[in-house]
């Protein structure tokens, strides 16, 4: 009864291991999968794709960049405008806006003023004055990267025909106690009216600006 028993048990794990070998004859023989990755051409190519897509890109960016820029520019000659006759209303005083292109840093740079209380007027563009302050300063707008250009003449509130870009030329606009603009004599605003405009650079100058 005993040996009946374990020749059972023996023959029944003799079954079991024949039935495993093929699993694992079979396992060796399962082929080597391949390894995920590239090949050098392929990173190669890749490459080659992503430069020419930013050459490409390159040129909307820089002028998407400019294009802010110079409305950033703009719209802070508006507020500035905006604030000098808000303030002569308010004050019944007259008062002024002044703009530049700064000799050292290059920078276009504006200043509010009142007229003294004695009657004579601030010349904001005499040595040791140091109110101006920096457009586009939000955008920290660099050297030579934005010009400011006005079709004012030689007086405050008289215009000329064209614009110019000249940084030594005259560009002041000044308000009168009533928030209107006012001059020695009357204003002249010629045909397109009293401009001050902000403009990207020709490359290599400081006075044109492009088209």
């Amino acid at each position: 009864m005993l040996n009946s028993a374990f020749l059972k048990r023996l023959s029944k794990s003799q079954q079991n291991s024949v039935t495993s070998k093929p699993e694992l004859s079979q396992r060796k023989s399962l082929p080597l999968q391949p390894q995920a990755g590239f090949t050098l051409i392929e990173v190669i190519v890749v490459v080659l794709m992503l430069g020419i897509l930013a050459a490409i890109a390159a040129p909307s960016w820089s002028t998407f960049v400019n294009r802010r820029r110079v409305a950033a520019v703009n719209d802070e000659i508006l507020r500035v405008l905006q604030e000098a006759q808000s303030k002569a209303k308010k004050t019944k005083l007259e008062y002024s806006v002044s703009f530049r292109t700064e000799d050292t840093s290059n920078r276009p740079q504006v200043v509010i003023y009142p007229r003294n209380p004695d009657d004579t007027v601030i010349d904001p563009y005499a040595a040791g004055f140091d109110a101006w302050q920096n457009l586009g300063k939000e955008l920290e707008i660099k050297s030579g990267q934005v010009l400011i250009g006005t079709n004012l003449d030689v007086e405050a509130n008289r215009a000329v025909n064209n614009v110019t870009y000249d940084s030594n030329a005259n560009q002041t606009i000044t308000f009168d106690s009533l928030g209107a603009l006012t001059s020695i004599s009357e204003p002249n605003l010629g045909t397109n009216g009293l401009i001050i405009t902000a403009a990207i650079p020709q490359p290599g100058t400081t006075d044109t600006a492009i088209d």
